[in-house]
């Protein structure tokens, strides 16, 4: 599940440096008559007898966003605010509402979730184009994968009432 790409040393200090090409738990065996020293400064002494494994997961697959709402996108209405739904793809810990972006008149009003499921209220301030978008590397899976494409919704919002008026010249 790994592949070793280099190795550089000599006499009693070494260094390792292992590739993995797929998302997996990825390990590697050493076991020989020495003290291993690990990149946060453990040491272990290892005997003819031990094995000392290293193991950790590797992945590289990146959290995406989708978005489902009460409106349609590019849709124009006077309805008074729009829901999104926001999921994703994997478990993410850094999304906040400040990491959605806003252009138009309108502000969010709420926002909850957590892990791989988001709610936000946008209500619009006045008529117009309001876009609503998820730039890229805002969220972060626990591996430190970022999403690496832009999301975006898009609303016209029309809150004029029509103005009717009425003609005749007959008064009677």
């Amino acid at each position: 599940n790994c592949k070793i790409i280099k190795v550089t040393g000599s006499g009693t200090k070494y260094a390792v440096k292992l590739k993995t090409f797929v998302d997996t738990q990825a390990s590697i065996n050493i076991d020989t008559n020495i003290i291993i020293t690990t990149g946060r400064g453990l040491q272990k002494f290892i005997d003819n007898t031990s094995v000392l494994t290293y193991s950790w997961n590797y992945d590289n697959i990146v959290p995406q966003l989708s978005i489902v709402s009460s409106h349609n996108n590019n849709i124009t209405n006077n309805l008074n605010y729009l829901d999104l739904s926001i999921n994703i793809t994997k478990d993410v810990s850094d999304f906040t509402s400040s990491d959605i972006d806003i252009v138009g008149n309108a502000s969010i009003t709420s926002f909850t979730g957590s892990n791989t499921t988001y709610e936000c209220r946008i209500e619009p301030l006045s008529n117009g184009n309001i876009t609503v978008t998820f730039p890229t590397n805002i969220i972060t899976d626990i591996y430190g994968n970022r999403n690496n494409t832009s999301t975006a919704f898009n609303w016209y919002y029309d809150g004029l009432l029509p103005n009717m008026e009425i003609y005749s010249t007959d008064i009677t």
